[in-house]
């Protein structure tokens, strides 16, 4: 029986993760479709049609368009996709090199948490950000997800940034994303090549008129053990404390993270939930600490990190040791581990249950 594809069915939003990533990981259509039976039927049905096929080479498992995939994505959403697919668009995305199948595999599972959180990615609806087509306003209107293939279409940009790690750019009213997949080893992070991609990408947001301060990192991996990864690593953390990035947060690739990627992403709620946690603490001017959110009951000073922001954890923990004091950090409950075992003893771990703050905060959007 032959599958009719509709654009709002879950076979069509797998052939358009595919057909975004180039080659897809697995890992990335278990997060696109977390439920096992139900996605193994809809994989089967459309590798039984030929729509998708199966890749493996070097170890590394994979899915591919097939020609068939390809033309029925073009002729249901020409301009969605033609971008990604066209005039043989997709060639240099459908490489057999080891290390190009595996940037493929992280930029999926990037595209896969975007969807999963609802964030616009449809490049047809998109204002032309990293197009050489004039904007008709300097003002965002729509928060979106810009694809790397998207980010370095301009010639000049890509030759300047192409040993880049980022796997895409988040783009809110209120904050500008650099996004990387670490994947499941601590990064080798190419200081001099980030932080030109960072200039660039600041340079082309300024040519379109485009008013932000400053940008950030969203570091994405595959649970919170390799942030505990990151945060260990002495090299890493001295990348991360001279990254360019006024925020470097980690966001696991699961359910606790899209949760999280949605609650960041929607600036009201982020800033209300801040504003609950920080009503018990204290201000006190005459205290050293610079990095801080406010006092505790017993004068500790406290860190809100609930968005795992590394950078921020790194400077308030090495002002703890230098200083010798206690402190206190308040995060999500999932977050909890990672972050007591860097700490250690000396720093008190207070918890904010995630799934209480989806309804509070999220249940209604």
């Amino acid at each position: 029986m032959r599958t009719i594809l509709t654009k709002d069915s879950q076979a069509y939003r797998v052939l358009a993760l595919v057909a975004l990533s180039g080659e897809c990981a697995e890992e990335a259509l278990t997060l696109l479709l977390p439920q096992e039976s139900y996605r193994q039927k809809v994989l089967r049905r459309l590798l039984e049609e030929r729509l998708l096929s199966k890749y493996q080479k070097d170890g590394v498992k994979g899915y591919r368009l097939m020609r068939k995939g390809k033309e029925t994505l073009l002729q249901l959403e020409w301009e969605r996709f033609s971008f990604y697919l066209a005039d043989g668009a997709d060639f240099s995305m459908r490489r057999a090199g080891l290390t190009q199948r595996q940037r493929q595999h992280c930029i999926s599972e990037i595209l896969a948490i975007m969807e999963r959180a609802e964030i616009l990615m449809d490049r047809s609806k998109k204002q032309p950000i990293f197009e050489n087509i004039p904007m008709q306003s300097g003002e965002l209107s729509q928060d979106a997800f810009f694809h790397p293939k998207e980010v370095k279409a301009q010639a000049d940009f890509t030759r300047k940034i192409i040993s880049s790690k980022m796997t895409g750019v988040l783009l809110s009213q209120a904050e500008v994303w650099l996004c990387y997949n670490m994947q499941v080893a601590v990064p080798k992070w190419f200081e001099t090549v980030e932080n030109r991609a960072d200039i660039l990408i600041q340079s082309i947001l300024r040519s379109k008129q485009l008013c932000f301060n400053g940008t950030n990192a969203l570091l994405f991996g595959r649970g919170m053990q390799q942030a505990v990864q990151c945060l260990e690593d002495a090299k890493m953390r001295v990348t991360i404390l001279n990254a360019p990035f006024q925020r470097f947060c980690f966001i696991p690739l699961d359910e606790n993270g899209i949760l999280l990627l949605k609650l960041m992403y929607d600036a009201e709620a982020y800033q209300s939930l801040l504003a609950v946690l920080a009503e018990d603490l204290q201000q006190k001017k005459e205290q050293p600490f610079i990095i801080q959110d406010g006092y505790n009951q017993n004068g500790h000073p406290t860190l809100i990190c609930v968005d795992c922001d590394l950078k921020r954890l790194i400077q308030f923990q090495t002002q703890l040791s230098y200083l010798g004091v206690q402190g206190e950090v308040i995060c999500f409950d999932f977050q909890k581990e990672a972050i007591e075992k860097y700490c250690g003893e000396q720093t008190k771990i207070s918890t904010v249950n995630l799934e209480t703050v989806r309804k509070n905060f999220l249940a209604d959007k």
